[in-house]
């Protein structure tokens, strides 16, 4: 790639960024744009082409809070997939934060250590999750609304690792890795299990398709259409 080149890449995936922080629909997009934008290649500089070409066809992307009765508790959905990045075989991290249907927050994030099973990637993603449920129960808190915490995996082993003391026959995770367990058993949240098709926070752990569509749907994005014309069927 010429230095021209490299430099609109750098540029172009700054601003992808930028916008990514309110749309969801880019988050994984933006993370592996962001990636290499210390040392771009030919194809980095493609896949930016083709973030802004779907930019263009989908320009305004809303999250809509419908009316709701109020919710007795925080939710938080996690994912992860497992040595999904090809370079660096790391895991990415995808998460929800709702309070009912309304989406509070979310991210996407390359992990920081590589998992040496699915199960260690889910873990972490299960750590980062609670981590954000903890931050927006103790700010709901402060503000006078005592929320429990509940923290939603379709990760059977990782479930399992929480709920127990210890790590058991898994012998490569960290200490701080099993903080969560002490959480857990003292009642500040619980974990549950639910199928990965009621999971949305699929949708941010890889290049999304058709498939991933109900994981919007149940955040509350809506695409806005192109042409203003159309607004009136929304």
């Amino acid at each position: 790639m010429s230095p021209a080149d490299a430099t609109l890449h750098r540029r172009a995936a700054a601003r992808i960024n930028y916008v990514a922080l309110d749309r969801p629909d880019l988050s994984f997009a933006s993370r592996v744009a962001s990636s290499h934008m210390s040392s771009a290649k030919e194809g980095d500089y493609h896949l930016t082409k083709r973030i802004i070409r779907y930019l263009k066809g989908k320009p305004r992307v809303v999250i809509r809070y419908k009316f709701q009765t109020e919710s007795k508790n925080i939710t938080v959905f996690t994912d992860s997939d497992w040595a999904g990045d090809k370079v660096t075989r790391k895991s990415t991290s995808g998460g929800v934060v709702c309070r009912g249907q309304h989406t509070i927050s979310w991210w996407c994030k390359l992990q920081s250590n590589i998992a040496l099973s699915s199960c260690e990637a889910e873990l972490n993603s299960a750590l980062k999750g609670a981590v954000a449920g903890l931050n927006v129960q103790r700010l709901a808190a402060s503000l006078g609304d005592e929320l429990p915490l509940e923290l939603r995996t379709y990760a059977s082993a990782a479930r399992g690792v929480i709920l127990r003391q210890g790590v058991g026959k898994v012998r490569h995770l960290q200490v701080k890795q099993l903080w969560l367990q002490e959480d857990v058993a003292a009642g500040k949240l619980t974990i549950l299990k639910i199928p990965r098709a009621d999971n949305c926070a699929d949708a941010l752990t890889h290049p999304w398709g058709a498939n991933d569509l109900p994981f919007w749907a149940a955040m509350g994005i809506c695409f806005i259409p192109r042409h203003p014309a159309s607004l009136g069927d929304q």
